[in-house]
């Protein structure tokens, strides 16, 4: 994160978050601060700042939830609100494993074996770790996505039981 005297540094979440766009070296936003207990540092999109800048706090939190979620909950009336895990989102698709596999096989022609899903997975990029029953399948209209069910786990947290199919998401706007 580079410093710079023109840069601009927003306090957030009561001084424990921070906002941080640079102008002149090389222009870029940082959100950082603490989560959970543990410290954080990304870098993400100009456009989560302006974000930010138009609609305050709330408006840039909300906007950091995947667009991928926000439809699915606003497409099939899901009042549950999603599970954040550091960069993760969680929802719950409100199916089991075999509805799952009717409804592939009714939209795409395809039965998958989910016992050839099973096993653990690694988000690129991020330290969360899957351990459970996993598919990548094709959500009706919202593209290929990771469904899961099991264990969610990541260095220095408790580990997170997610007990029935869950639609998984990394965080809006993030660069790597």
């Amino acid at each position: 994160m580079p410093l710079e005297e023109e840069a601009e540094l927003f306090m957030l979440s009561g001084g424990r978050q921070f906002l941080y766009r640079t102008m002149q070296s090389s222009p870029g936003v940082w959100f950082g601060g603490e989560d959970d207990g543990r410290r954080f540092l990304v870098q993400l999109r100009p456009d989560k700042f302006e974000h930010f800048k138009r609609g305050g706090e709330q408006e840039f939190y909300g906007d950091l939830v995947p667009k991928t979620i926000s439809t699915f909950r606003y497409r099939y009336s899901v009042q549950e609100a999603p599970i954040r895990r550091g960069s993760l989102f969680a929802i719950p698709l409100g199916c089991s494993w075999d509805e799952l596999q009717r409804y592939h096989l009714l939209f795409h022609g395809i039965w998958f074996d989910k016992r050839d899903a099973r096993g653990e997975m690694l988000f690129v990029g991020d330290h969360h770790r899957f351990v459970g029953t996993s598919y990548n399948m094709q959500l009706l209209g919202l593209g290929e996505h990771i469904v899961f069910e099991g264990t969610l786990t990541s260095p220095g947290r408790e580990p997170l039981e997610l007990k029935e199919p869950h639609l998984i998401c990394r965080t809006e706007g993030l660069i790597e």
